[in-house]
C-alpha cells in the first residue's frame, strides 16, 4: 500500500493564493507515480482470470480518488478518536448539509478552498458525497435491483 504524506500538500494551499491554484493541475503531480493500471478484458473466452461483467475500477478518475484520500487523511488527523472509520458514526443528514456547505462554496469560487483545511472544496464536496453514497448503499442497493441491473459490488 502507497502512503501519501499530505502535510506538504496542505501546507502549500495554505501558504498559496487561492486564486492562483487549479487543483487539476496539481493532482496529476500526486498520480504521476502510480502503477500503471490493467484493462479488463471483456472477453467471453478469457482462460487466465475472468474479468468479463466484472466492473473496472480504474474507469474512475483518479484525480477524485486521490482527492478524496487527501480528505481523509486530513479528517484522521482531525478526529483520531474513533480510527478511520469513526465518519460512520455521523448522521447522513450532517454529510448532506456539508455537501451543500462545499458546494456552495465551490460554486462561489471554483478554485477556492476550506478555511478550515486549507484543501479545495471540491475535495471535501467529493468525500461528502463518497461517505453518503457508503453510508446510503442499501437504499442504493434496493434502487439496482428493482431497475433490474446487475450488481457489481
Amino acid at each position: 500500500m502507497k502512503v501519501v504524506d499530505v502535510e506538504p500538500l496542505i501546507e502549500f494551499y495554505k501558504s498559496a493564493n487561492a486564486e492562483d491554484l487549479d487543483p487539476q493541475q496539481i493532482i496529476p503531480d500526486l498520480i504521476r507515480n502510480l502503477e500503471s493500471m490493467t484493462e479488463y478484458s471483456a472477453d467471453p473466452d478469457q482462460v487466465a482470470k475472468a474479468d468479463a461483467g466484472k466492473i473496472r475500477l480504474t474507469l474512475v478518475p483518479r484525480d477524485l480518488i486521490w482527492a478524496v484520500a487527501t480528505i481523509r487523511e486530513y479528517g484522521c488527523k482531525k478526529y483520531p478518536e474513533g480510527g478511520p472509520d469513526n465518519w460512520k458514526q455521523v448522521e447522513v443528514e450532517r454529510y448532506r448539509d456539508a455537501a451543500f456547505r462545499h458546494f456552495m462554496h465551490y460554486l462561489d469560487d471554483p478554485h477556492g478552498v476550506d478555511e478550515e483545511s486549507g484543501l479545495p472544496s471540491l475535495w471535501h464536496l467529493a468525500c461528502n458525497i463518497a461517505f453518503l453514497v457508503e453510508l446510503e448503499d442499501n437504499a442504493i442497493k434496493d434502487e439496482i435491483e428493482r431497475l433490474g441491473i446487475e450488481d457489481a459490488s
